[in-house]
């Protein structure tokens, strides 16, 4: 393990080490106790941080199923923390420092119901290939290939065409959507705001795959892209469950009676993006047309 101390820091240990050096036939003097407690005091409140290398190892389940944990150990945790990386595909684990193999297999065995149920629950990957159509923010839309076209990814009505070259078309063709879900969102938090006599800053698209949407203390409201991908009631649910954040910023029974006046069959659509919200994290969009450039072009 590694520590990273800066050089003022470094400087401030040197000099209390150095007042505690003690001559053995030297009595402990006050000043000598009164730097021994300022030393610990100084580790107590400086904050080293450690930088471990992560590991990757597989755990095998009861069930006979082989998983992936990606472990790292952390010097601001005081336990153990599993979680599932939709994105990753992975298991992460987190656990404080000088934890030996044994704890944590420990801690895997006893955790391997949810593990199993966990994985039973993650949902398959939804992929859009070329000449396939998805829904958008409650419109068909297409994804289509001209090998004519050079690198990059236009916005055609309501097709998305893919150039040559382009390598990694969920990031080609992320910041149309985002555009395209900026106005649509901006437009219905304006209007559930002035509803409730509320107020924000601005509206911001993500590709946030841990939350749909969150309101910040400054009246930000930030939203994921993928909720185009969802029906359009669900999305305009997540609006309004933001803008009602900016009346209150907790989940009480007020909060949820201000959800119900912008949107009085919430419940059924936040049932739905419970239930079905973790295909729309896991779409991507890929071309597996592979066509050679044409001899005019070469």
């Amino acid at each position: 393990m590694d520590y990273f101390v800066n050089p003022t820091d470094c400087l401030a240990m040197k000099n209390l080490l150095e007042d505690l050096y003690l001559d053995p036939l030297v009595s402990l003097t006050e000043p000598k106790k009164g730097a021994i407690i300022s030393f610990f005091n100084f580790l107590k409140k400086e904050k080293i941080r450690t930088k471990a290398a992560a590991k990757v190892w597989s755990f095998v389940l009861d069930s006979g199923e082989t998983v992936l944990i990606h472990a790292r150990e952390s010097a601001r945790t005081s336990r153990f923390r599993l979680s599932w990386s939709t994105e990753q595909k992975i298991f992460l684990l987190s656990h404080p420092p000088f934890i030996q193999q044994r704890e944590i297999d420990s801690f895997l065995i006893t955790h391997q119901v949810w593990i199993q149920s966990t994985l039973k629950k993650t949902p398959e990957d939804q992929v859009v290939e070329v000449g396939d159509t998805f829904s958008f923010l409650g419109e068909s839309w297409t994804l289509k290939f001209d090998p004519l076209r050079k690198k990059g990814v236009w916005k055609q009505g309501r097709e998305l065409v893919i150039g040559q070259g382009v390598s990694d078309v969920n990031k080609a063709i992320e910041p149309i959507l985002k555009k395209e879900a900026q106005e649509r969102f901006k437009s219905w938090s304006a209007q559930y705001a002035e509803q409730l006599g509320a107020t924000f800053s601005r509206v911001s698209i993500r590709d946030g795959r841990s939350r749909w949407g969150s309101c910040s203390a400054s009246g930000t409201l930030s939203y994921s892209w993928r909720l185009g991908l969802a029906p359009l009631e669900v999305a305009q649910y997540v609006c309004a469950h933001e803008v009602a954040h900016l009346k209150e910023m907790n989940h009480s029974a007020r909060f949820w009676s201000l959800v119900a006046q912008l949107d009085p069959s919430y419940k059924k659509h936040r049932a739905w993006l419970k239930r079905e919200g973790g295909k729309l994290k896991c779409l991507s969009f890929v071309n597996k047309v592979s066509v050679s450039c044409p001899d005019n072009l070469a």
